[in-house]
């Protein structure tokens, strides 16, 4: 779209969600912890799925960043994993994990 000579882009945000075990004290972790906290938030929505609601570094994630988990416990079999990974991605443009 042109107007007075100025080229304006309009686009949707991308929403990104990553996938985690958990957020267990680890290198990957807080990678991905850092990733997600630095992404533009003007050009993507910011996802995190983990099998089990644990780990040292929810302290570190943005306060935008949706969090979702499959059990607080952790006792979550393959089968409830793949279940809620496959309802809560239909939401989601990229997966990463």
């Amino acid at each position: 779209m042109l107007r007075r000579g100025v080229l304006i882009v309009i686009f949707e945000k991308k929403r990104i969600l990553f996938i985690l075990p958990s957020l267990n004290g680890g290198g990957a972790e807080r990678v991905t912890c850092n990733l997600m906290n630095n992404l533009s938030r003007n050009h993507f929505e910011i996802g995190l799925f983990l099998y089990t609601k644990k780990g040292d570094y929810f302290d570190l994630l943005a306060p935008d960043i949706s969090v979702y988990y499959v059990r607080e416990d952790g006792c979550a079999n393959k089968l409830e994993i793949l279940k809620k990974l496959i309802e809560v991605s239909q939401d989601y443009d990229v997966l990463f994990g």
